[in-house]
């Protein structure tokens, strides 16, 4: 098992509200990563569109991928 799939494996636990919103981590490598989030009633605003908070929430997800520096 690779860390990127160790990182895969484990985020949904570490972060336990994009599993919530059902964020879903698609591919992980060296500086990429990219996830999904598909849209529903739960996710949405009063509008019907997607609410601001789900749509950020895969960024903040993948952002934890990311290697950071000293």
């Amino acid at each position: 098992m690779t860390p990127y799939d160790m990182i895969k494996a484990h985020l949904d636990t570490a972060v336990p509200f994009a599993a919530h919103v059902g964020v879903k981590l698609l591919k992980i490598g060296d500086g990429t990563a990219s996830a999904e989030l598909v849209q529903r009633h739960e996710t949405s605003n009063h509008i019907g569109t997607q609410h601001a908070g789900a749509m950020f929430t895969p960024v903040s997800y993948t952002h934890l991928t990311l290697p950071t520096s000293d």
